[in-house]
């Protein structure tokens, strides 16, 4: 009587690792969306807070308005688009996309706020520097972001239905 034979499938594959799941670089996008961003925000409102405070008037009142505005709605969007991914619901990726361009568009209006207010007092070189940073850093940190969620094999296997070119 012949002994039955066993045969060793390898569970390996020869083509590259698919990427699936929070991990990785999509871990740490909602890491930032959800707790980063929201605690720097924060921090941002504080010194601008204790600023007005030592210096108060009614015009940096309404510009301070405006701007606290402004990072309590994209502090919400953020969390909330973090959270969706976390969930990895459908459209989370078009969601923080949007979020993206909402940080965008909030860095554009700062911009232009920080220059008035630059006209409507006695500016220094080194005060148009720090009015410019902040929009900068924040660019930066939307370009690399944006580009992530469009180039990222991970994020076109977590969603599928994100159409997402591969890269």
């Amino acid at each position: 009587m012949e002994e039955p034979t066993q045969q060793i499938v390898s569970g390996e594959t020869s083509g590259p690792p698919q990427y699936r799941g929070i991990g990785g670089w999509l871990l740490f996008l909602i890491v930032s969306f959800t707790i980063i961003t929201p605690a720097f925000q924060g921090y941002i409102v504080y010194n601008e807070w204790r600023l007005y405070h030592t210096t108060p008037s009614s015009l940096l009142f309404k510009v301070l308005a405006v701007d606290w505005s402004m990072r309590a709605i994209l502090i919400v969007l953020g969390i909330y688009a973090g959270f969706r991914l976390w969930l990895m619901k459908p459209g989370a990726p078009r969601l923080a996309k949007t979020y993206l361009v909402a940080v965008f568009a909030q860095q554009v209006v700062l911009l232009l706020m920080g220059f008035w207010i630059a006209s409507k007092v006695a500016a220094t070189p080194e005060n148009i520097g720090s009015v410019i940073m902040e929009p900068l850093r924040s660019v930066i940190y939307v370009v690399i972001w944006y580009s992530y969620l469009n180039k990222s094999q991970r994020v076109a296997a977590t969603y599928p239905d994100f159409s997402s070119p591969k890269s």
